[in-house]
């Protein structure tokens, strides 16, 4: 048995035709996984967020990301730590006087975050 030390890219060990693409495509898709399971999203609130079916999201998740261009990977990464950092901002604790729903500061909240998934 021989023992053969690694490259640092397992995609060119392996002899895949273009193993950087490949290398930085997955840890594109690591980092999107991460930032789906940090945040506890679902995978449907996730798809809708990037425009993709739950399917699809899966299908990328579990590695079938050949399709996929590292442009679109990257604005998928973009798009989901736009909307995990907007979503943490909270509307500010309810009391019985100051804050309501329909305080400025909550309508504002609620703007950002809706534009923040168009």
């Amino acid at each position: 048995m021989s023992i053969t030390k690694s490259s640092g890219n397992v995609f060119a060990d392996i002899g895949h035709p273009h193993p950087e693409e490949a290398l930085a495509k997955s840890q594109l898709v690591f980092r999107i996984a991460t930032t789906i399971e940090n945040h506890n999203l679902s995978l449907k609130y996730a798809a809708s967020l990037l425009g993709v079916t739950k399917l699809e999201l899966s299908s990328l998740l579990e590695g079938q990301f050949s399709r996929f261009s590292i442009d679109c990977l990257t604005n998928y990464l973009a798009t989901l730590n736009e909307a995990v950092t907007t979503r943490s901002i909270q509307k500010p604790a309810q009391s019985k006087t100051r804050y309501k729903d329909t305080s400025p500061w909550y309508r504002f909240l609620r703007v950002i975050h809706v534009h923040s998934f168009l």
